[in-house]
């Protein structure tokens, strides 16, 4: 299924939507692989075929990529490659800044 085709289902209706009652109306999302929770086609970690999650965890942070496998969209579990960062927080910054770089770049500033 094409990323565009998917958007546009999933950018009204998911339960992942979180929606303000003030007048600008604010749509957030609160998915794993949305880095800023904006409710945006860049960001959607359920529509792009490549998404970045990044998890403070007990002792480190938690780097997760999706990967694009074939075989895994009846297993969404799989889909994602968990890494482990126990290290300084310098070179935990570098060492995402690295794997950004040749999978989604746009997305480095923000991570």
């Amino acid at each position: 299924m094409s990323s565009q085709l998917l958007w546009s289902v999933l950018r009204k209706n998911s339960c992942f939507l979180v929606k303000t009652r003030n007048a600008q109306g604010a749509e957030f999302s609160c998915e794993k692989g949305n880095l800023t929770n904006k409710n945006n086609f860049k960001y959607s970690g359920l529509s792009n075929e490549k998404a970045v999650d990044i998890a403070e965890v007990e002792g480190g942070v938690e780097l997760s990529v999706k990967s694009g496998k074939e075989g895994a969209l009846t297993k969404p579990k799989k889909t994602w490659n968990k890494t482990g960062l126990k290290r300084n927080t310098r070179r935990t910054v570098r060492v995402v800044k690295n794997a950004l770089k040749g999978y989604r770049s746009d997305l480095s500033a923000d991570a």
